[in-house]
């Protein structure tokens, strides 16, 4: 939803403090979904990317730059998601079946 949210407004934003940290989001979510492609599994502390992430956040970094580092970004996950060896399809039981052991074990311990 943040990315595609951020590609159908991104040639009508402004240079204001809400569309960087969208651009944030954005950029941050496409590096975790890069990960979670190419099996690397979920990293939400971006250590190599931190100082971009915060340039952006400071307005440091001009809207054509920011367009230009996602939509390589986008062409990334497109290559990822193309070769990665996560089924197309979700299968909801298994993940209800998971919840369901979780909030199980919750209540007991409660």
């Amino acid at each position: 939803t943040i990315l595609r949210g951020y590609n159908d407004i991104k040639c009508q934003i402004e240079e204001n403090e809400s569309s960087y940290s969208y651009a944030v989001d954005a950029i941050s979510t496409y590096l975790i979904g890069i990960d979670i492609l190419q099996g690397r599994g979920i990293n939400t502390y971006r250590e190599k990317e931190l100082k971009l992430l915060n340039d952006i956040k400071d307005r440091k970094i001009h809207h054509n730059k920011i367009f230009k580092i996602i939509n390589n970004l986008k062409v990334k996950f497109e290559l990822a998601k193309q070769v990665s060896v996560l089924p197309n399809d979700i299968d909801y039981n298994v993940i209800k079946d998971i919840l369901t052991e979780l909030n199980m074990k919750s209540l007991v311990n409660a």
